[in-house]
């Protein structure tokens, strides 16, 4: 079963595959903007994690809002949420739906119930599993109106959740509704750990949006006010081919474009985003000069 996208791609999965951060793409309800990375001579940081090594800084165009995925609406957020979190379903490159923390899915004939099925031996960043019982709580959370989640009308269309057994799990629609599928698809639709669940309805003060954990290939390591969001790789995830390739990632606060742009090239900053397509241009003609003039002197 596939569907045509609903929504475009971020400019985060140009991000991600141009430092081949870990191997799944994001996407969006908005128009990407211009991702660009620093010039080839540009000094790296290192660090050692295990096997893993190198940090790379990305300068965003505002901090975080909310690193909870279902109270978070802006694109800016997504850059940093989309290394943690994941959902059943994402989107291609080509925007085509594809499983992640499920196997495989099907649209009823009547396009009223769509059925998952899940992936075995997942496990959040706190080590508890993802099954059927956890996607129907996370999913009963978010769209119940009383939690106050920012993304809760998104998920209007659900009427019940059923689990079928422990890796099968059912959506059922109010009405017919085949976009339910491209909706599973977004990256709201994205599942936390069942114990950060439990820790919110013990305490109503205890914060989500700063407590974010996901399947991702990186988890949360700090978050500070105004300087950066921190996150590292997470050695337990399930996809062992699409592993964190980095130790960690840094995503730092930077609101005027062309400071982002001259830390990009004096190096303080490895990648920028939300660039109007002048200074991508711009960067672009520094790039191809900087290449002449070091052929030049080797000359």
């Amino acid at each position: 079963m596939k569907t045509r996208k609903g929504w475009i791609l971020l400019s985060v999965s140009l991000l991600v595959a141009a430092t081949t951060l870990m191997g799944c793409t994001s996407n969006s309800s908005q128009t990407p903007k211009t991702s660009v990375e620093a010039p080839e001579n540009a000094p790296q940081k290192e660090t050692t994690e295990g096997k893993r090594t190198g940090e790379i800084t990305v300068a965003l165009e505002a901090e975080a809002t909310s690193l909870d995925p279902w109270n978070s609406t802006d694109s800016n957020t997504l850059h940093i949420l989309s290394t943690m979190f994941e959902g059943l379903l994402t989107l291609d490159e080509d925007g085509e739906v594809i499983p992640v923390l499920a196997t495989d899915y099907k649209l009823s004939d009547d396009a009223t119930s769509l059925t998952f099925h899940l992936r075995k031996a997942v496990l959040f960043h706190d080590g508890t599993p993802l099954d059927a019982q956890v996607v129907k709580n996370n999913l009963d959370y978010v769209r119940n109106k009383e939690h106050g989640m920012a993304r809760a009308s998104f998920f209007g269309f659900i009427k019940e959740i059923t689990v079928v057994d422990p890796y099968t799990v059912t959506v059922t629609a109010n009405e017919p509704d085949s976009a339910m599928v491209a909706y599973m698809a977004h990256p709201s639709a994205s599942f936390k750990s069942q114990k950060e669940l439990q820790k919110k309805l013990d305490d109503p003060n205890y914060s989500l949006d700063r407590n974010p954990v996901g399947t991702g290939p990186y988890q949360f390591h700090e978050w500070k006010n105004g300087q950066y969001v921190k996150v590292t790789a997470f050695s337990d995830y399930w996809d062992k081919g699409k592993t964190a390739k980095l130790a960690s990632i840094q995503f730092k606060p930077v609101t005027e474009a062309s400071t982002r742009v001259n830390m990009l090239k004096a190096g303080e900053v490895d990648i920028v985003t939300s660039l109007s397509g002048y200074l991508g241009e711009i960067l672009q003609v520094d790039r191809q000069l900087d290449r002449v003039h070091r052929h030049i002197s080797n000359m």
